[in-house]
């Protein structure tokens, strides 16, 4: 998955909004990555961790009655099978991640560096464009095929997108808090 591509959870059951608009996340036993288990832990949701592979079966069997997934390549895995609701609005967001030993980098000319530079930033811009199209078309496939959106609304929209800005910060201030207070005027 390229940039753009945001999480969702799927779940079973139709979830029910409450007075605030959000919905009962005790009640979700939620297949998660580490990426995410913190901020669906802090919903009050029990995570979890599983590898993709894994979870077709744990939602065959019942041992997780929702996923937290992007939308791209949710269908391809057949999860879509069990998961007829989808939660939104997304949160986080996927990027691209290119990675190169710093010795090889300083090694290249700066024209080549550059050139890796450019690319790469094209590429992201490209991306980021056909995979938000790719994404509405397997959403709307989804939706054709039976899933219905359950759109989170009013306080409980506002506490889910801020619970998902809280642990992402947490996350990033445990590993490495040097930099935290910059970052945070960048993106406030």
């Amino acid at each position: 998955v390229d940039a753009g591509s945001g999480f969702n959870i799927f779940t079973i059951d139709e979830p029910k909004l409450n007075h605030e608009g959000s919905i009962d996340w005790g009640s979700l036993k939620i297949r998660s990555s580490p990426l995410y288990r913190d901020f669906l832990e802090s919903l009050g949701a029990t995570v979890i961790v599983q590898a993709p592979g894994d979870v077709y079966t744990s939602l065959e069997r019942g041992v997780v009655n929702a996923n937290a997934y992007t939308v791209f390549g949710y269908a391809s895995f057949g999860w879509d099978k069990f998961t007829k609701y989808r939660i939104d609005p997304q949160f986080f967001k996927t990027d691209v991640l290119v990675s190169i030993n710093k010795t090889k980098w300083d090694a290249l000319s700066p024209e080549a560096q550059k050139l890796l530079a450019d690319t790469a930033i094209e590429y992201e811009r490209e991306s980021y464009d056909a995979n938000l199209a790719e994404s509405e078309k397997q959403a709307q496939a989804m939706i054709d095929g039976g899933q219905k959106v359950i759109s989170l609304t009013g306080a409980g929209r506002d506490k889910f997108l801020a619970a998902a800005t809280q642990a992402s910060w947490a996350r990033m201030t445990k590993r490495d808090p040097t930099n935290i207070d910059q970052l945070k005027k960048f993106f406030q």
